[in-house]
């Protein structure tokens, strides 16, 4: 198992569009994988601005930015990368 830092925009176009039910990803992960989920908040993230990088709302997973992010795919990620499981192709969280 491996820790995973989730860092969620609570700026307000991230929260507007669904961010603001991240809060709750813990409550949604099996128990196992609880102890390892470091999840956090943080001011704007800084991705709106910029066309390439996708739509809110933005998460970081360990660092790297996810967009157009939802509380199943974080649940589905985060139990993957906790448990160093493979990503089937297209499934991977990047920046979209």
């Amino acid at each position: 198992m491996k820790p995973v830092k989730v860092t969620v925009c609570t700026g307000t176009t991230c929260h507007l569009m669904g961010a603001s039910q991240f809060h709750t990803l813990k409550d949604h992960l099996d128990d196992d994988v609880k102890p390892y989920v470091i999840l956090e908040g943080s001011h704007c993230l800084g991705f709106c601005g910029s066309k390439d990088l996708g739509q809110a709302p933005f998460v970081l997973l360990n660092g790297t930015p996810v967009a157009r992010a939802t509380l199943p795919k974080l649940v589905r990620w985060v139990e993957k990368m906790v448990r160093e499981e493979p990503f089937s192709d297209g499934e991977c969280p990047e920046m979209r």
